[in-house]
């Protein structure tokens, strides 16, 4: 019974051990999207689909800014579509981009998604903010 109630305390011991030298979580933070304005005063932003997530998951603009996505299909077909805009790109395959314009003439939040199937409920979501 000693030898049993021995082991079971060693292996709690062991076991504390781990669990104490593991790091924390790391917690992301949202970063600003890159974003450069061309000559005619267009916001340019790089967006890229992969794994049921786009990067960067937020984009802010001014009301009244004309803006162009560049976006990039890393590894299936996907597209970005904001329906309170009326923005509707093409469907993107794996490996290739494609570029499309739309002026933000609304304040608020929008939802930008995937609209290939389930992606959207996947989670392939982000969030436009026109200030």
């Amino acid at each position: 019974m000693k030898y049993i109630l021995g082991l079971l305390v060693v292996a709690a011991l062991i076991y504390g051990g781990v669990m104490y030298s593991k790091k924390p979580a790391e917690i992301k933070t949202a970063s600003p999207a890159p974003m450069i304005t061309d000559a005619a005063g267009v916001k340019v932003f790089t967006v890229s689909g992969a794994n049921f997530r786009f990067d960067p998951s937020t984009i802010t603009v001014q009301q009244g800014d004309k803006v162009r996505i560049v976006f990039k299909s890393l590894d299936m077909q996907h597209d970005f579509d904001i329906t309170e805009l009326g923005v509707d790109s093409p469907v993107t395959v794996a490996g290739e981009t494609s570029e499309f314009e739309f002026t933000a003439d609304q304040a608020g939040e929008f939802e930008y998604f995937c609209s290939v199937g389930q992606h959207r409920a996947n989670g392939m979501v982000g969030t436009l903010i026109v200030e």
